[in-house]
Formats: structure tokens, sequence, C-alpha cells
């Protein structure tokens, strides 16, 4: 069986516990809105933008069944996003790709702390809320330091040119004046 929709609400990734079959695996097929994105990549850099952004909804293909009450899935999800490199400030784009599988399991009552096991997962009133695991898998693919190539240069310190592109006019050897008198200390002894 397959369901698709077009460009699905956060709320509509919820799947009622009737609705799976306990003999074969249901197939989803959902394209993730934008502004759900945009809040799984909220974090801010230094300059108040987000880290990241979301260049178009994601595509995210999941299987699941059910055994008596616990629900177990396999899933994938695919999209685009961009950054700013965090050395040189270039805009980058970068394609994720998360295959992902777990399970869920009903919530019981008066637990309120998450499994240690990170491949399984709660749920409530019948129905498995597939939102913690889109959000969790791809806060955990994204770089914690991202960069537009491993050997990326960055910015010159002192005048802002980005050294991929040219190199700077810049002095190589800047001496703290603070440091001007030993310096001085030094060169007279080496003149004598």
């Amino acid at each position: 069986m397959y369901d698709h929709e077009v460009c699905v609400r956060i709320d509509k990734m919820k799947i009622r516990l009737l609705d799976l079959s306990t003999s074969e695996e249901k197939e989803y097929d959902w394209d993730i809105e934008q502004a759900w994105l945009d809040q799984v990549f909220k974090e801010e850099d230094e300059t108040g933008e987000p880290m990241f952004r979301s260049l178009s909804p994601m595509h995210l293909s999941a299987w699941l069944y059910r055994n008596e009450a616990e629900v177990f899935f396999r899933a994938d999800l695919k999209g685009e996003y961009e950054y700013s490199c965090s050395r040189c400030l270039a805009p980058t784009k970068e394609s994720l790709h998360v295959e992902m599988s777990g399970m869920f399991r009903p919530r019981a009552d008066g637990e309120f702390d998450e499994p240690e096991d990170p491949s399984v997962f709660l749920y409530a009133n019948e129905e498995v809320d597939f939102s913690p695991v889109i959000r969790e898998s791809i806060v955990l693919q994204l770089p914690l330091n991202p960069v537009c190539k491993e050997d990326c240069a960055g910015l010159c310190a002192d005048c802002g040119a980005n050294l991929n592109e040219t190199t700077c006019q810049c002095e190589e050897e800047k001496i703290d004046p603070r440091w001007e008198a030993l310096r001085a200390i030094r060169d007279a002894s080496k003149s004598s």
C-alpha cells in the first residue's frame, strides 16, 4: 500500500495504530514542508542568521508494520540544505540522505523519560508521531563546524580576504607592540 502527500504538515505525520497491519509493511511517502524544516534548522550563528537552511521540502519514504503494540519502521530521508562555511562564510549546498530504522513502543503510565536506546521511541493514545524521529535524524547529520571543503583556508583575520580565492597583502608577521621592547633587546644582543 502506498500513501503520498505532496507537502505534508508535520501534524500529518502521525499514524494511527489501527491503520497499520500486523502481516505486512505499509509504505508512506511524504514531502516534508519547508516551514517545519526551518524549525529544525533554527540554530543561529553569531550574526543571528540560521546556520542551516532547507532549500526545498525533504522527501521521506517510510515503511511501518506492527507486532501487537510495538511498531517497527525503516525510513529514508532525502533533501538539500545550505549553510555558510564556518571558515570563509561562502554559501555551500549539501545533500542530506539519512537511512533510519527503529521501533515505537507504548509509553507506560507514569513514564516520562525517553528510552536509553536511541532507536526506540515512545507513543501514546494509539498514535505514532514520526516527527521526533525525523527531527533527531536530521540534527544528528548536521556538521558541528560546517566547512565548504576540508582544506578551506578561511578569511584573513586582518583584511577579511577569502584566502581560497586570493592571497592578501597583509604583513606576514605582526608583532604585538607590548613585546617590542624585548625584540629591541634581542636585536641589540645579536648585533653585539
